[in-house]
């Protein structure tokens, strides 16, 4: 009879360490999983701001090809336009010339506008800045 109460001991410090055991793997889980959660929060933080800094930079780069696109056709109908006035024959073809230009002018603008790159970002990824 001695051995039940020994036993009975024996049985109740087993069930605490494996109760303890239990409550401190609980415990290092809980920390690992908010650890893991703040490593996500933070890969996801860095990840979004990789996405807006990079959004800003395809802005700027587009701006930048349209700025371009917009020089050459201006670049080029400056020439067209001077070798058209080297081939008038009349005061009045010249003047026809010279008249078209601003529209023309006004034309390529309100298609294909030049800009200031880093204030069309600022205005569309207000966050990158």
């Amino acid at each position: 009879m001695r051995l039940l109460p020994v036993l009975a001991v024996t049985l109740a410090v087993a069930l605490l360490v494996f109760a303890g055991v239990t409550v401190i793997g609980t415990v290092g889980s809980n920390q690992d999983a908010t650890e893991s959660a703040q490593v996500d929060a933070n890969v996801a933080r860095a990840l979004t701001e990789q996405s807006i800094q990079s959004r800003a930079e395809s802005v700027i780069l587009s701006c930048e090809e349209l700025n371009e696109r917009h020089d050459n056709v201006t670049e080029t109908l400056r020439k067209l336009r001077q070798a058209a006035l080297r081939r008038a024959r009349t005061p009045r073809e010249r003047a026809a010339i010279l008249a078209n230009q601003r529209p023309t002018r006004l034309f390529i603008d309100a298609l294909a506008p030049k800009r200031d790159c880093d204030a069309r970002a600022r205005e569309l990824v207000p966050e990158a800045f």
